[in-house]
C-alpha cells in the first residue's frame, strides 16, 4: 500500500512540474527564512551561556533617583562594594571587580621590544574573575593568574601579535614605556556572544603602586560580578542586599548628593538583551528586536503553509476529475485521504531538506548581513530548534490535511458531468476567507513595521547633532613621552595646523560618539540641591567648541585671556535642571563644588548635542579646562586626505617617538553606534519582503481558484450582457472586504509593536497616520493588480467555452 502511495505521489508531482516548484519553492523559501532568523535569535539568547555557573553569576547594577521623574541606572558602581559582599553576607561566595583605567588615566600602549599596540580593551581585575567565570585558560592557573602584582592575563590572539606562536606564560610586556607586566596566563579569545570582551586583564593588586589608589574605592567605575552560593534565592538577597543600604552606610555624611541609591543584581543570561544602562561594557542587543524577528520568522512559516494550502486547493479543480474515476473504480475516501496526505507530506519534507541546504549555503552570507559569525552547530539552541521541528510536524500535517479532505470529498458524478462547483461548503469557504485575511494581515503589520523601521533609520541620519563631525581626524594622543608634555603637543599642532589641509586641532579627554569614562557629583556651594546622578566629566582645551561648532547659550568659552578660567567649568543645557537654574543666564558666575570637591566657577552654557546615539537622552554635562587631552581632533579639508593623514604621521612620530600613531575618523565611528540598528532594519526589510513575497503567491492562487470556480457564472453574465469591468468588480469585490477585515485586525497590532520599538530611542519619529496608511496602501495595490490580473483574464475568456458543456 505505502509502495503504491509513493509512486502515485512521485507521478503526481512530476506530472504537474510548474505546480510543484512553485508549491515547493514557496514553502522552501519559508522554511529557509525562518531557520536563518532563528539561527539569528539563537545566536542573541546565547550570549555568556558558556560559562559554567552562569545561573549563578549576577552583575551588580546601581540605580540613583531623587524622584520618579529623575532616576538613571547605571552599571559602574563604587569600589568598596565587591569587599563589602563577600564580608557581610554570607549567601556570596564570591564577587570581583573590572576598573578600565583608560578614560582616567590617559592612553595605554603595550609594547615589546620594538612592537607596539595601542590598547583600549585592558581592564584591572580581581582574582577571582577567572574562576567566577569559566573563560578558556590555555596557559597558567586561573586561580593564580591574578594574584600578584605587575601579572597579566592576555588572550591568544593577543599573545601571537607579541610571541608568534612561542610560549607566552613567563613573558614579559611594558605599559607605556614603564611599567613591566608578566604573562600569568593566556586564555582562549573570548566569544563573540559574551558581554565582557577584553585582550588584557592586569591584577588588582597593580593599581596599589598609583598615587590616588587610595581614593579609587570610592569611585562608581567599577563593574561587579558576584557569585551566589548554589541554595541562595535571588530575590530574597536582593532584599536583603536593598534593606543592608550599603553606600549610605559607607558615606555617612560625607554623602553630598541627596539621591537616593540603591544597589541590584542582574541575572548574566539577561544582560546582553535587556540591559541598556549607563556605562554598559559593550552595545548590547535587545530584546524587542530580537522577539520581532522571531515573530516574523513564525509568520514567514504560517504563510508559507497558508500559500501551500491555497496553491492545493487551486489545483484541486485539475485533480477533479483524478477523484472521480479513482472512486467510481472503488476507491474509498480513507485511502484518496492516504494518498493525498502522503503526497503533501512529501513535499514537505523535501521543502524542509532544500531549506536547510539553501540555509547552509547562503549563511555566510547572511552574517555578512546581520554582522555576525554564527553557525548552525556551535549557536543552536535545542528548545528553538524543538519548537521549530514540531512547529514544522504540526504545520505540515494540518496545511496537508485542509488539500486532503477537499480532494477526497468531491462526489464523481457531479464531477464526471463537469460541474465544477462541488468543493467545498460555506465551512470551506469561510476557512479561505480567513486564511486570506490572515495573508493580507501579516503584510500590512510586516510593511508597517518595515516602514516604521526605515524612517527611523533616516531619522536618525538626517538628525541635527549639535557638533560638526564631518572630516575630523581623531588621532590617540601619546601613552608616554619623554620630558615635558606640554611643550611637544603644543610644537605638534603648531606645525600640523601650518598645513593648507588643516582646518584646526584640538585636544579633549573624550570625543563624540565615545561613552564618558569620567564623572562625579556636582553640587552648588550656596545649598542648592546637588545633582541626581554623577555628571559626565569632560576635558577640552581653548580651540573644542570652535572646532567641533557648539554653540555658546549664555556667558562665554575658555578664554587665553582669563588665567583664571583653569577653576572655571561650562555645563551644557541638561545639566542646568538638576541644578535648579532658572535659566541659562542664572547660572553664570555661580560657584559649583565638583571634581575632587573643588570650587569651580560657571562660565558658560554650551547648546546640548548628541554625545552618543539617538537611543539616550542628552547627558548632563560638566566641561573643564584641560589641555593634555587624550585624543587630538583635526579638522580636514577634502584635498588630499592621504597626504595629510601622511604628513601628521610623521610629525606626530618626531614629537612622540615611541607611542603607535593610532587614528580613525569621526564620523565613521560615531555611526558605528547605528550599526546594530541598521542590521536589524536590513534584516527585517529582508524577511518582510520575502513573506510578503510568498503572501502573494497564495492570493495569485486563491484568486485563480475563485475564477475558476465561477466559470460558468462569468459565462452566463457575460452573455447576458455584463461587461470587462463589471467581471472585474464582481471578482475583486470579495477581496476587498477581506483587505478591509484584515486592516481593523492589524493596524492596532501593529501599532503597539511599532511603539515598543520605538521606545528604544530617546529621539524618535511621531506615528502618524501615514505611517499605517501607507501599508494599507501598499496591500490593497498588490491585492487589485493580483486578483485584476486573474479577473481580466477571465473576462476576456470567450463565454462559449465555460458554457459548452450545457
Amino acid at each position: 500500500m505505502l509502495q503504491s502511495y509513493l509512486k502515485g505521489a512521485f507521478r503526481n508531482l512530476i506530472k504537474q512540474k510548474g505546480f510543484s516548484l512553485l508549491n515547493l519553492g514557496g514553502l522552501t523559501i519559508g522554511i529557509a527564512a525562518c531557520m536563518l532568523i532563528l539561527l539569528y535569535v539563537s545566536f542573541e539568547m546565547s550570549y555568556d551561556q558558556f560559562h559554567e555557573k552562569g545561573d549563578r553569576i549576577h552583575r551588580l547594577r546601581l540605580d540613583e533617583s531623587r524622584d520618579s521623574e529623575n532616576s538613571i541606572g547605571r552599571v559602574k558602581i563604587y569600589g568598596f562594594i565587591a569587599p563589602d559582599l563577600t564580608e557581610k553576607f554570607p549567601e556570596v561566595e564570591s564577587a570581583a571587580r573590572l576598573i578600565n583605567m583608560h578614560g582616567i588615566m590617559g592612553n595605554f600602549v603595550m609594547g615589546r621590544g620594538d612592537i607596539s599596540f595601542s590598547v583600549e580593551k585592558m581592564y584591572y581585575a580581581d582574582p577571582e574573575l577567572l574562576t567566577i567565570f569559566s573563560f578558556d585558560m590555555l596557559e597558567g592557573n586561573p586561580e593564580t593568574a591574578l594574584v600578584e602584582p605587575n601579572s597579566a592575563v592576555i588572550t591568544k590572539s593577543t599573545a601571537r601579535k607579541f610571541f608568534g606562536d612561542a610560549p607566552a606564560l613567563g613573558q614579559t610586556i611594558v605599559q607605556n614605556g614603564e611599567t613591566s607586566y608578566q604573562i600569568t596566563g593566556v586564555i582562549q579569545d573570548i566569544p563573540e556572544n559574551s558581554h565582557i570582551k577584553f585582550d588584557y586583564l592586569l591584577s588588582y593588586e597593580s593599581l596599589k603602586s598609583i598615587r590616588f589608589y587610595q581614593h579609587m574605592a570610592e569611585w562608581a567605575d567599577w563593574y561587579t560580578y558576584v557569585l551566589l552560593r548554589p541554595e541562595v534565592n535571588t530575590d530574597n538577597f536582593n532584599q536583603k542586599l536593598q534593606a543592608a543600604n550599603l553606600i549610605a552606610e559607607h558615606f555617612g555624611e560625607r554623602r553630598q548628593s541627596e539621591a537616593v541609591s540603591q544597589l541590584s543584581l542582574q541575572p548574566l543570561p539577561e544582560i546582553h538583551l535587556n540591559s541598556h544602562l549607563e556605562g554598559e561594557l559593550e552595545i548590547n542587543g535587545s530584546a524587542v528586536l530580537t522577539y520581532s524577528l522571531l515573530i516574523v520568522a513564525f509568520l514567514i512559516l504560517l504563510i508559507a503553509w497558508i500559500n501551500y494550502i491555497n496553491l492545493s486547493t487551486a489545483r484541486s479543480l485539475d485533480r477533479a476529475k483524478e477523484v472521480g474515476v479513482r472512486k467510481v473504480v472503488g476507491a474509498n475516501r480513507g485511502s484518496l485521504i492516504g494518498q493525498f496526505l502522503l503526497e503533501s507530506m512529501l513535499l514537505n519534507i523535501v521543502a524542509f531538506i532544500l531549506a536547510a541546504v539553501l540555509v547552509a549555503a547562503l549563511l555566510p552570507n547572511f552574517n555578512q548581513l546581520v554582522g555576525k559569525t554564527i553557525t548552525m552547530s556551535t549557536y543552536g539552541r535545542s528548545e528553538l530548534w524543538g519548537i521549530l521541528l514540531a512547529c514544522f510536524a504540526f504545520g505540515s500535517l494540518l496545511s496537508s490535511f485542509y488539500p486532503a479532505f477537499v480532494l477526497s470529498e468531491f462526489r464523481p458524478i457531479a464531477i464526471l458531468k463537469g460541474n465544477l462547483n462541488f468543493a467545498g461548503g460555506s465551512g470551506s469557504a469561510l476557512l479561505r476567507k480567513g486564511l486570506v485575511v490572515f495573508q493580507f494581515a501579516a503584510s500590512i503589520a510586516l510593511i508597517a513595521g518595515t516602514w516604521a523601521v526605515y524612517q527611523q533609520l533616516s531619522f536618525m541620519r538626517s538628525q541635527e547633532l549639535g557638533i560638526n563631525i564631518d572630516q575630523t581626524l581623531i588621532v590617540r594622543g601619546p601613552a608616554s613621552v619623554e620630558g615635558d608634555y606640554m611643550p611637544l603637543f603644543n610644537s605638534f599642532k603648531t606645525s600640523i595646523g601650518q598645513q593648507s589641509a588643516v582646518k584646526s586641532v584640538t585636544a579633549s579627554s573624550n570625543i563624540p560618539g565615545r561613552e564618558s569614562t569620567w564623572g562625579g557629583g556636582v553640587r552648588r556651594q550656596d545649598g542648592e540641591p546637588g545633582a541626581v546622578t554623577n555628571y559626565d566629566f569632560m576635558g577640552i582645551d581653548y580651540d573644542f567648541l570652535d572646532a567641533y561648532d557648539m554653540k555658546m547659550v549664555a556667558g562665554r568659552n575658555f578664554s587665553r585671556d582669563f588665567p583664571s578660567d583653569v577653576s572655571g567649568v561650562l555645563l551644557n543645557e541638561a545639566a542646568l535642571p538638576h541644578l535648579n537654574a532658572q535659566s541659562p543666564e542664572a547660572i553664570i558666575g555661580e560657584k559649583l563644588l565638583g571634581w575632587r570637591n573643588r570650587e569651580y566657577t560657571v562660565l558658560g552654557v554650551v547648546a546640548n548635542h548628541h554625545q552618543l546615539s539617538l537611543h539616550q537622552a542628552h547627558l548632563p554635562t560638566v566641561y573643564f579646562l584641560r589641555e593634555n587631552g587624550n585624543f587630538y581632533s583635526i579638522k580636514l579639508s577634502s584635498k588630499d586626505i592621504a597626504g595629510t593623514v601622511a604628513a601628521i604621521q610623521s610629525e606626530f612620530d618626531q614629537q612622540f617617538a615611541g607611542n603607535p600613531f593610532d587614528y580613525f575618523f569621526l564620523d565613521t565611528y560615531f555611526d558605528r553606534q547605528y550599526q546594530s540598528d541598521q542590521r536589524f532594519g536590513r534584516v527585517f526589510s529582508l524577511f518582510s519582503g520575502l513573506a510578503i513575497l510568498i503572501a502573494c503567491l497564495g492570493l495569485f492562487a486563491l484568486s485563480s481558484y475563485m475564477a475558476m470556480k465561477r466559470t460558468k457564472e462569468i459565462g452566463i453574465r457575460k452573455v447576458l450582457g455584463a461587461s470587462v469591468p463589471d467581471i472585474i468588480s464582481l471578482l475583486s469585490r470579495d477581496f476587498l472586504f477581506l483587505i478591509a477585515v484584515a486592516n481593523i485586525i492589524a493596524l492596532p497590532f501593529a501599532r503597539y509593536l511599532i511603539q515598543k520599538w520605538l521606545e528604544n530611542y530617546a529621539f524618535r519619529i511621531a506615528m502618524g497616520w501615514e505611517l499605517f496608511a501607507i501599508p494599507v496602501i501598499i496591500v490593497a495595490g498588490i491585492a487589485v493588480v493580483t486578483v485584476g490580473f486573474q479577473a481580466l483574464k477571465s473576462a476576456l475568456a470567450n463565454p462559449a467555452d465555460a458554457l459548452r458543456y450545457e
